[in-house]
């Protein structure tokens, strides 16, 4: 992550830079992924889960002076305390629903001998399919929403 906050705050610096780093970081960890969840090698899945740690260190560091940078005055301590209780309660989120999907899956599929994963696998498409649209979002967002050099 050291890697990626020293990348992410160059190019941060670039005001032009913003809204394509961030399209190019949330397509980037989707398609990281993706592909985490269907490689079956040990050394692989180590490189990928620091290309996820990566490409997440883009958005982890803009959130914050984004808020600094657009929010009112007045509520910009509300707006960094549900920023920053939104990491943890994703995950708790994210674990919750993975039990419960696998639970279900398990439960109305028999599960297969050659392929035992398969169900917790699919968790990771799921993610990869509700975080690839944000990057089209970010596409379409005009950088009116996300330039913070306009606003200081």
């Amino acid at each position: 992550m050291s890697l990626g906050a020293s990348v992410a705050v160059g190019v941060y610096q670039k005001a032009y830079l913003i809204k394509t780093a961030l399209v190019l970081s949330l397509a980037c960890n989707a398609a990281a992924i993706y592909v985490f969840g269907i490689s079956d090698n040990f050394y692989y899945d180590a490189s990928l889960r620091f290309s996820i740690g990566f490409f997440q260190v883009f958005v982890v560091i803009f959130m914050p002076v984004w808020v600094d940078a657009f929010a009112n005055e007045k509520q910009k301590t509300i707006w960094l305390t549900f920023l920053i209780l939104a990491s943890p309660l994703g995950i708790v989120f994210g674990y919750i629903m993975t039990s419960i999907y696998i639970a279900s899956y398990e439960s109305n599929h028999l599960v297969d001998e050659a392929n035992p994963n398969e169900g917790w696998r699919n968790t990771f498409f799921i993610q990869c399919l509700m975080l690839a649209p944000m990057s089209f979002c970010f596409l379409l967002t005009p950088i009116k929403y996300l330039d913070i050099d306009k606003t200081s």
